[in-house]
């Protein structure tokens, strides 16, 4: 009989849960059942500030978030219950009640309610114009109040607030972020790279008052303002506030079961992710190990990870103490790695346009703090991840230029650990990415697709586009490939309808295009043409292949193909008229024809594809570009047919 496991929560984290259980769960041991308090499916509430942006459809880009559609769940085998929260636990019955009054019976609970926006206790805070930023709605709500707004305040400079910040600056508001702290993302950086990030950050013309305290938000005198007060007298006159002062777990129903939990919040649960009952675990942000709880994706998605195992019969322990972290502010780059507060050696670079600092303990990366563009950061997680030592030399190297290796080896890949994790929001290895590209993932949209790599904040796609050898400017566009495809698949119409070109009546009335058909050097010259098109094509096969030919962007090389193709359909009519012939010579043209049509239709999905994460998902890419590649073989054996049938028939 199945263990019935309740999965109280649809976020991320419960979704990922859902998503790895069953996939994992050959034996369909467990029976799932999931109750989640907001209206819609999961969704990627990392990049929610897309349905903020300037001309962005509100509606239709949160449905465009969303992880997977209820048929996902169906297929799965898995009850779910939308905007129906489970209000109480009875864990001596093993029975939970929902807001609407379901009882479901259990043999597991995993709690998976993430956390709730921190309400700060100022005067006024619940005022009209004062919004949350936490859910779906909550940014349905801002999209709509800032349509006609001038300004905004954004109370917060953590990365929450700042990324709302940005977003409201883009839509041309006149944006002040007002931080109680003395410097912008006390909780990632020190005082002097939180310092040089505020200067970034208001060369983008968006005002940050740090180290300011609200005395109150009050409406305005009848014009249609919010005040903010600030503790030095400081007024401040705007349009919106948002709200982005931090999180507190989520954890109620725990508690109201009578579950240890942490005085400041959070579900306490032990390294296996099991609370004080057995039978009750914890992951993401509700859940508190060793006093501390995790606001981030990818410490919650490896916590998923560590449960799924335990649960299918490990004996696994999430020992998270550190983690990295990622600021989505377009035009600044600010990221973390490991503990950059470790009592070790620290190391610091600055100059006008970037702040790099790297703790260092018995010769080890401990811990990276980077603010501004750097090309090396991927090589210093790995170098932390695997615990490898550093130099002298490089130490003193990074003293004087601010990097740690010479700049030709930063981006050699090729000699780390396969064991190195590239994405830390799913834990994706580079040794599963590798495996990815040798089966044909030969992209970022299907290397993402396949692995979930760079699917939640991005900040991997520089080592996916040097795996892939793909631009990242050209993967995140896809116009010249969707024109080439159009083009192709054009052309490929046009040969389908056109009618074949009809000989000249008599020898003395052909005209010149007559002698394309009837003249035999002309012949060969034409059909020897199209048969070097058709080998030209193949070079971004050979590309694909052999790392020696990986030069110039991947993006570029696949749109050069279908163009080449294109070309063939020329070729194609200046050797037959249009004339498919028969028996033999018909299905030659045949399989030419559905060869050219399979590739037009894989460049306009490989275009679409990085538009959409469900077809990303569905992997047509994938398949399309499979058949055309199975369709290219049978022409290979026909056209050496047909040139042995010419020539020595």
């Amino acid at each position: 009989m199945s263990e019935r496991i309740l999965v109280i929560g649809n976020g991320m984290i419960g979704h990922r849960f859902c998503d790895r259980l069953t996939a994992e769960d050959a034996g369909r041991r467990f029976r799932v059942t999931v109750f989640g308090d907001e209206p819609r499916p999961a969704y990627d509430r990392v990049h929610l500030s897309r349905a903020l942006e300037r001309g962005a459809d509100t509606r239709k880009t949160l449905d465009s978030l969303e992880l997977e559609g209820r048929s996902w769940y169906r297929s799965r085998e898995i009850e779910i219950h939308l905007d129906d929260p489970v209000v109480r636990l009875d864990r001596e019955h093993r029975v939970a009640f929902s807001a609407r009054g379901i009882e479901t019976g259990y043999d597991r609970v995993v709690f998976a309610t993430g956390a709730r926006p921190a309400v700060p206790p100022i005067p006024g805070v619940d005022g009209a114009r004062v919004h949350l930023y936490r859910t779906a709605d909550d940014a349905a709500r801002i999209a709509g109040a800032v349509e006609c707004s001038r300004a905004a305040a954004v109370v917060g400079g953590g990365l929450l607030g700042l990324e709302v910040a940005q977003v409201l600056r883009e839509r041309g508001l006149e944006v002040t972020v007002v931080e109680a702290a003395p410097s912008l993302l006390v909780r990632q950086l020190n005082v002097v790279a939180g310092a040089f990030l505020k200067q970034l950050v208001e060369s983008f013309g968006v005002r940050v008052l740090v180290g300011a305290t609200i005395d109150a938000i009050e409406d305005g005198d009848g014009n249609g303002e919010t005040r903010i007060r600030l503790a030095n007298k400081r007024i401040i006159d705007v349009d919106v506030v948002v709200l982005a002062v931090g999180i507190r777990p989520r954890d109620d129903v725990a508690r109201n079961a009578g579950l240890e939990c942490g005085v400041r919040g959070g579900i306490k649960v032990d390294e296996r992710l099991t609370t004080s009952d057995e039978r009750i675990h914890a992951v993401g942000e509700c859940a508190l190990i060793d006093g501390e709880f995790f606001g981030l994706v990818a410490p919650g998605y490896r916590m998923v990870e560590v449960l799924v195992r335990n649960l299918l019969g490990g004996r696994d322990s999430f020992r998270e103490r550190a983690t990295t972290t990622r600021l989505k502010f377009r035009g600044i780059e600010v990221n973390t790695v490991g503990d950059p507060a470790a009592p070790g050696r620290s190391l610091v670079h600055s100059s006008s346009d970037s702040y790099r600092q790297v703790v260092v303990i018995d010769s080890r990366i401990a811990g990276v703090t980077s603010v501004g563009k750097w090309n090396q950061l991927g090589r210093a997680k790995e170098a932390h991840h695997s615990r490898r030592k550093i130099s002298d030399r490089e130490i003193e190297r990074f003293r004087t230029t601010g990097d740690l290796w010479l700049i030709s080896k930063t981006d050699d890949t090729s000699s780390w650990p396969g064991g190195t994790i590239i994405c830390e929001c799913a834990s994706i290895s580079l040794g599963e990415l590798r495996n990815a590209t040798s089966a044909g993932c030969d992209t970022i949209a299907l290397l993402a697709s396949r692995t979930g790599a760079s699917t939640f904040c991005g900040s991997c796609r520089p080592i996916l586009a040097r795996l892939t050898g793909e631009s990242e400017a050209s993967a995140s566009g896809g116009r010249w490939l969707a024109g080439a495809a159009c083009v192709a698949l054009g052309g490929f119409l046009v040969t389908l309808v056109a009618p074949a070109v009809p000989f000249a009546a008599s020898v003395a009335s052909a005209g010149w295009l007559d002698h394309l058909w009837r003249n035999g050097v002309v012949q060969q010259t034409s059909g020897f043409t199209l048969l070097g098109l058709c080998l030209a094509s193949l070079i971004l096969s050979v590309r694909k292949r052999w790392s020696r030919f990986r030069r110039g962007s991947y993006g570029t090389w696949r749109s050069v193909h279908v163009v080449v193709g294109a070309l063939t359909l020329l070729g194609f009519f200046f050797h037959t008229g249009l004339r498919l012939g028969a028996n033999f010579n018909f299905l030659l043209s045949a399989i030419f024809l559905l060869l050219v049509l399979l590739g037009a239709c894989s460049g306009i999905a490989h275009a679409a594809n990085g538009r959409s994460a469900r077809l990303a998902r569905l992997r047509i890419p994938t398949l399309v570009t499979n058949a055309h590649v199975l369709f290219f073989w049978p022409l290979v054996v026909f056209v050496a047919f047909h040139i042995l049938a010419v020539y020595y028939f």
